[in-house]
């Protein structure tokens, strides 16, 4: 009875490890193959602004409208 508990213990433990470091592995290439929104060496070659942000001191019309 003991050396079931023993074996089934050793096999409950070499799974968790695996499972630990598959586990790392995958965060690992879910963090290097996406990247944020606003990253900043993301820029675009035209005008060399993050794509999506604000380009201040252009708005539109200049205001002739408002």
């Amino acid at each position: 009875m003991l050396n079931y508990r023993l074996v089934a213990g050793a096999v409950a433990a070499a799974i968790g490890i695996l499972v630990g470091v598959l586990g790392i592995f995958a965060a690992a290439l879910i963090a290097t193959s996406s990247s944020p929104a606003t990253d900043a060496n993301r820029v675009n070659p035209n005008d060399g602004f993050v794509p999506g942000s604000v380009d201040y001191g252009s708005r539109g019309d200049g205001g002739a409208a408002n």
